[in-house]
């Protein structure tokens, strides 16, 4: 939070440096709540709402780093930012509080002017945080698998029980509900860009104007939240492109996924030149539809085998289609990490990621969108792994009609 009502909580054993931070923080309407000791910080954590916490490094029976470090080790207060106040300047307790988990550190004696800046910055971004972290809880919650087979139960139970007319309006009143849930998912991503552009500015703005000023360090601090918001936009847009997928008319057509996924294996292995991975495309798989669509779903399929096959050397990745009842099973098959098929149907969950994932590039929006085009299509995409020998993704499609 970025608000006067920001409540700051202040640590020191000191009584004097504590007045001073109240007679800094205090009339620019922050609320300062004090703290003498580790302990009595822990248990005002506990107790009430805090925002942010200035924490003494010297201090008796548990020192700063201590205190830190339990603050980060809890789920429930670890996403508080801690601004760690020291009289070392050397590195090694600079590296101390960093390990500990501090994001911020002020030498003491202490400026007024660096204290309100580093505060309204951390805030800034707390804030940001805080608002990403609400919606990607909402979103998880309202497009889960879960609930999509929770509702065609409640469907196939009404087609059962109840006359025409009311199963229309059963199936109405559902198409209603993904209307507004897509909307809010749409409009919760969309109103984040903005404060996240400011912060993005500013950064830019200080190099600009201070850049000659800041040390290398400063300097680097500011790339990196430079770089996060970067990063947070990139998974904003990926959140309203999944959004999206629901409102997209589908334009079907004759497709030629074989000439589709070679020019989508050819833009992998421009942009990785190092890399040496065969991809073998079977030819002729001609698919019934939207080519736009078809396209997205090959890209996240053959680019999550690309990122999985960089593991090992000769990663090989393959694109066919085996005959099923006469109708083809597509299927992309990777030699990378793979995964234990007990996750395999929590991978198409949006935002879930395997074991291991974090090593990756990506925001676990990538399998949920192929799921959603090839349900859209009429079709069904599962998938199998073993771990340490590979993966292989399966789809289905409508078949060609005459």
């Amino acid at each position: 939070m970025t608000t006067p009502t920001s409540r700051i909580l202040c640590v020191d054993d000191e009584p004097h440096n504590l007045n001073l931070l109240e007679a800094i923080l205090s009339p620019l309407g922050y609320v300062v709540v004090k703290a003498v000791n580790g302990q009595e910080a822990l248990e005002k954590i506990r107790t009430e709402r805090i925002d942010i916490c200035l924490l003494d490094v010297m201090m008796p029976e548990m020192d700063g780093f201590e205190v830190c470090r339990r603050i980060k080790s809890d789920v429930l207060y670890q996403t508080i930012p801690v601004i760690m106040i020291t009289a070392f300047a050397d590195t090694e307790n600079r590296i101390r509080g960093i390990e500990a988990g501090a994001e911020d550190f002020i030498s003491n004696p202490f400026n007024s002017a660096e204290v309100l800046a580093r505060i309204k910055m951390l805030l800034k971004v707390k804030s940001l945080n805080d608002q990403l972290q609400s919606a990607y809880n909402e979103v998880a919650k309202l497009n889960t698998d879960q609930a999509v087979r929770s509702a065609e139960l409640e469907v196939a139970n009404l087609e059962m029980k109840a006359s025409a007319a009311e199963l229309k309006a059963a199936n109405e009143e559902l198409e209603a509900v993904n209307i507004e849930l897509e909307a809010f998912n749409y409009t919760v991503a969309h109103d984040l860009r903005n404060p996240l552009n400011v912060v993005s500015s500013y950064c830019q703005m200080i190099k600009e104007l201070y850049g000659e000023k800041l040390d290398e360090k400063c300097l680097h601090y500011i790339q990196q939240a430079y770089e996060g918001t970067l990063r947070m936009s990139q998974l904003i847009e990926a959140l309203l492109n999944f959004s999206r997928l629901t409102h997209t008319e589908l334009k079907r057509k004759s497709v030629d996924l074989s000439s589709m996924a070679n020019e989508v294996a050819g833009e992998l292995k421009g942009n990785e030149t190092a890399r040496r991975v065969e991809v073998r495309i079977a030819e002729g798989m001609i698919a019934n539809g939207d080519a736009n669509l078809l396209r997205v779903v090959l890209v996240n399929l053959l680019d999550n085998a690309w990122k999985y096959t960089g593991i090992r050397e000769g990663g090989v990745i393959e694109f066919g289609a085996k005959d099923l009842d006469g109708n083809p099973v597509y299927f992309v098959r990777d030699n990378g990490a793979g995964f234990d098929n007990a996750a395999a149907e929590r991978i198409f969950v949006p935002f879930q990621r395997l074991p291991g994932a974090e090593e990756c590039r990506g925001f676990g929006i990538g399998l949920a969108t192929v799921e959603r085009i090839i349900k859209r299509h009429g079709g069904k995409v599962w998938a199998e792994g073993e771990p340490g020998k590979g993966a292989t993704f399966y789809f289905t499609l409508e078949p060609l009609t005459s």
